[in-house]
């Protein structure tokens, strides 16, 4: 490292702005602080809620990193020693993992717009392709985690190189941001490049079971199956004390969707199990009320497959109560559908505003519409579920066929002679999109869920 340079003398000026993004000089800012050093306890401080102090923590830890960066990489690269670009890929990497945990303590703070200026300050720290790429992805996982704007967030990586790409985090918020866009064989190859690529368990067994999910839009059900049940089987290989909060969390999702699949009450019965262990240690995990108030729905969709409507109608409202997600009034409905209180079932649908679902949820929402109207034929339930059939748009063949037959039947002039064919339909819909929301990609609600955002150090 002879070639470097002190560190002191790569410092901004003090009236310039902040390295950290803060938007403040740097003599009021991190001009003392990074002198102490890489902080590592920013996580730590997170996970016991101490946002303020995470924050400060992180901000210190990016100065002093970037200045490391200017004092020994560069120097390096210019010098054309190969040891430059090994240090400027581990440059690249840690640099994107502190950024990544400042946005976890902006959106703590309630506070997440400043973060859109961090990554504007920060873009131009490194020329390298490959950092741009990075800042590009976090830029697009701020909008659809903060914003909710999955268009933005596409554009913000519409110009990356996918066929090239190595970086796994892209590839999955590729996926996530593009997945309704891509065709089966777009979306095979890049679980499989995902699986080959990545070295977390976690992440491997995730999109092993999404290989598998994404046969069922090309009806090979014997072959979703078979692949979902060997990432289980390995992933009950595991010792329970390597297992994440996350894979924890994951495995729970692929037993009960391999429970629809295979009509299977035991593999039911073992998914509710599972999420009622994660709730066991909600205080101990740092579990957010979203996702205690989500883990409760996932029970309640479990004891209404398994036919006890009352377990499922206490568990979503025990869900509501903690936290308000709109997905979980529509199983509630479902389960009213399902007990044959139709009356409390109408009641809970007209109460959800149907505009603030999202694409996928308001396909849930018709389908329990069209549930109800197939149950009660009563001509104004008719024609409620056609018209939210017609505000759907699926893009598989699978569903698109079955939501078209749906719409023919209820539109009968005597729906009730096509009530078997509808309820049949009805069941193949709703086995379809019980298997399809938010198993692969990033996920907007695996990023709300834990308090403790680091899942290698669970």
């Amino acid at each position: 490292m002879s070639n470097s340079l002190p560190i002191s003398h790569l410092e901004p000026r003090p009236d310039s702005q902040c390295l950290c993004g803060s938007g403040l000089p740097f003599k009021d800012c991190c001009s003392e602080r990074y002198k102490e050093g890489p902080k590592t306890t920013a996580r730590l401080h997170l996970r016991e809620r101490r946002f303020g102090q995470a924050l400060i923590e992180c901000r210190q830890h990016l100065t002093w990193y970037v200045l490391c960066h200017r004092s020994h990489t560069l120097p390096l690269l210019k010098s054309g020693k190969k040891e430059g670009q090994t240090l400027l890929e581990v440059d690249i990497a840690v640099l994107a993992d502190i950024v990544n945990l400042l946005s976890s303590c902006y959106q703590r703070l309630g506070r997440t717009d400043e973060f859109a200026m961090v990554l504007d300050h920060v873009e131009h720290f490194i020329t390298d392709k490959r950092w741009q790429d990075k800042v590009a992805y976090l830029r697009s996982l701020w909008w659809m985690n903060t914003k909710s704007d999955r268009s933005k967030a596409r554009d913000c990586i519409s110009h990356l190189e996918i066929a090239n790409c190595e970086d796994i985090d892209i590839l999955t918020l590729y996926l996530d941001v593009n997945g309704e866009e891509l065709s089966f064989d777009q979306k095979d190859e890049l679980f499989r490049r995902i699986i080959a690529g990545t070295d977390e368990d976690d992440i491997r067994f995730q999109y092993e079971c999404a290989l598998g999910i994404a046969r069922i839009a090309i009806c090979e059900t014997d072959e979703a199956i078979r692949l979902i049940e060997v990432a289980i089987d390995q992933f009950r290989s595991t010792e329970e004390d390597e297992r994440s909060l996350y894979g924890k969390h994951l495995f729970a999702r692929a037993l009960q969707q391999l429970g629809i699949l295979k009509h299977d009450d035991d593999l039911i019965r073992e998914s509710a199990k599972a999420y009622s262990t994660l709730l066991e240690c909600a205080d101990e995990c740092n579990l957010s009320d979203f996702a205690i108030a989500d883990y409760l729905s996932e029970v309640g969709k479990c004891h209404d497959l398994l036919g006890d409507q009352i377990k499922a109608i206490d568990c979503f409202d025990k869900s509501a109560e903690r936290y308000s997600i709109p997905l979980t009034q529509v199983y509630l409905a479902s389960a009213y559908i399902n007990k044959g209180d139709n009356e409390s079932a109408r009641k809970v649908l007209q109460a959800i505003n149907a505009d603030e679902l999202s694409d996928v949820n308001r396909q849930d929402f018709a389908l329990a519409c069209s549930t109800l109207a197939a149950k009660t034929c009563n001509r104004e339930d008719i024609d409620i579920a056609v018209a939210e059939l017609k505000c759907v748009s699926p893009r598989e063949p699978y569903f698109l066929n079955m939501k078209n037959e749906c719409l023919v039947a209820l539109l009968e002039t005597k729906p009730s002679v096509q009530q078997s064919k509808l309820r049949d339909l009805l069941q193949k819909i709703n086995r379809y999109l019980m298997l399809q929301p938010n198993f692969f990609g990033v996920g907007v609600n695996i990023n709300n869920m834990l308090d403790d955002v680091d899942r290698e150090d669970e």
